[in-house]
């Protein structure tokens, strides 16, 4: 009797996070646990029809890894809210400025020193700017315990609709990394935050997927997270200038139309889905 083969059913990996390079990154990995889980990551990668990476950094980061090339394609997550309009960069009348943070807060993000800088700008002293914090995270009690001033603010987690009040009422959305952390996710605070042509202000590693994307699309300006202190001082001088703010919020906006759409995005899974479901039936 002959005996069949089994048959290798094709699958693409969405690949949404480093995992085990952040982790080795931050300590919370190391030795046999750390071996045991770059062979689980290589055997996952072989074993994959495609792998999706969500952003330029991480296809370089799996190429040198030993994937090839042709197995790996980018695709940018969507964002998660679409809104019909963007955001208007005129304040109400007599309510001061807030810079909207959100998302995750652990410890790649160095939220902390970003609560330091704001507290000790005068600039943004002398705007009476807000700082909102809308998350949760392993990092959350630290930064809890560094704010000093009733302009900070830390709203927990808001689901839905709850948040929208905040996104529209920004005039600034922050992405912050740490300059020594591994860049092993894209923020999606940032695609959300295009979406809504909000203006981003970013303290990242020089260099990194975040600071790319920001710079060129336009959506708004860039500061090196080695020194939180240009953060805060980029920030207040931003504020001060509405046509800039203007000009950073339409080119975001117009670029997550362009790449963070969920159409768009579930289209270009759809190709990739069809490839290999085609590849698979010829063979």
């Amino acid at each position: 009797m002959a005996i069949s083969r089994a048959r290798r059913v094709p699958w693409v990996m969405w690949l949404q996070d480093l995992v085990t390079d952040g982790a080795a990154t931050t300590g919370l990995l190391d030795g046999r646990l750390l071996a045991a889980a770059r062979r689980f990551e290589r055997a996952t990668y072989t074993s994959a029809s495609r792998v999706v990476a969500i952003s330029d950094a991480f296809r370089s980061n799996l190429v040198e890894k030993g994937v090839p090339q042709e197995k790996i394609v980018r695709i940018f997550n969507p964002s998660t809210r679409v809104p019909e309009h963007r955001n208007e960069v005129e304040p109400t009348p007599g309510t001061p400025p807030s810079i909207l943070a959100m998302g995750n807060i652990g410890h790649s993000q160095g939220l902390d020193h970003i609560v330091d800088a704001f507290q000790l700008d005068p600039g943004l002293l002398e705007r009476d700017a807000r700082l909102v914090i809308a998350g949760s995270g392993v990092a959350a009690e630290a930064v809890r315990a560094r704010i000093a001033d009733a302009r900070v603010q830390m709203r927990g987690v808001l689901y839905g609709d709850e948040l929208e009040p905040d996104l529209r009422g920004a005039t600034l959305g922050v992405v912050s990394q740490r300059a020594d952390v591994l860049e092993f996710n894209l923020p999606s605070k940032l695609m959300n935050y295009m979406a809504y042509g909000l203006p981003v202000l970013a303290s990242v590693r020089l260099g990194s997927e975040t600071a790319k994307i920001v710079e060129e699309s336009g959506a708004g300006w860039v500061t090196d997270a080695r020194d939180p202190k240009r953060f805060a001082a980029k920030a207040a001088q931003v504020l001060r200038d509405r046509a800039a703010l203007d000009r950073a919020g339409e080119a975001g906006f117009a670029y997550a139309r362009a790449h963070f759409a969920p159409s768009g995005v579930a289209e270009r899974f759809e190709t990739v889905l069809e490839e290999v479901t085609s590849g698979a039936a010829r063979s």
